[in-house]
């Protein structure tokens, strides 16, 4: 089975293209244009150094959040229109678990993401993944509280976010972990899941988007 995985949901986004459970090829995911107007070429080529098209592809594996709400809509909207167009089924995978899954090692894991406005989008994972606390926005603080029960390891998707300056500071004797993009492990967390429809899929934003949230009642 050739599963496919996408993620715009940052800046700098990733392909990965797995064969079964193993990835067999990656593309990083970079314009300054938008990830959208480089997207498409680049599943292509990435197809293309495996011999394979669009049509070949037999599961679609977008991230489906939280993280850039643009970024996050091109991503799913790409993986379930190509899906749609093939007849073939998408497994969404939740930003978060793909962190905390990128982490080899069995123990709790405590995924956290920049989610800018003083927060961060975090959750904690158990050895197997299964969810110990729900994701959700936090203030750090209080993230860190309702971690701290569970002794994680800290997963973040880059180095600054663990810093004094950054949006979840830890100190220097705190253990944690950087995995960069998670796109790997995305790919290889979709393939473990019930496939779904397209129209079945939806986004895990965790949080509205500024327009909505600026909207006020007339």
């Amino acid at each position: 089975m050739w599963t496919l995985a996408i993620d715009a949901s940052a800046r700098i986004g990733a392909l990965a293209l797995a064969r079964n459970d193993e990835v067999v090829g990656r593309r990083t995911l970079e314009s300054e244009d938008g990830l959208a107007a480089v997207l498409f070429q680049e599943i292509q080529a990435l197809l293309a150094e495996h011999g394979l098209k669009t049509g070949d592809v037999d599961l679609w594996a977008p991230a489906s959040g939280p993280g850039s709400f643009t970024g996050i809509r091109v991503g799913m909207t790409a993986a379930k229109s190509l899906a749609e167009v093939h007849g073939k089924p998408v497994a969404p995978v939740s930003n978060l678990e793909a962190v905390a899954a990128a982490v080899p090692e069995s123990r709790n894991r405590a995924a956290v993401l920049d989610a800018r406005r003083e927060e961060v989008y975090g959750a904690v994972y158990g050895p197997q993944m299964e969810v110990l606390v729900e994701p959700a926005a936090w203030s750090w603080d209080r993230f860190r509280q309702e971690a701290a029960a569970h002794r994680p390891l800290w997963v973040g998707a880059d180095d600054a976010i663990f810093t004094s300056e950054g949006a979840a500071p830890l100190p220097a004797d705190e253990e944690r972990a950087v995995v960069g993009n998670a796109v790997e492990a995305q790919a290889r967390l979709a393939a473990s899941r019930p496939p779904l429809k397209p129209e079945q899929v939806e986004a895990e934003y965790i949080r509205r988007p500024d327009a909505e949230r600026n909207l006020r009642p007339a």
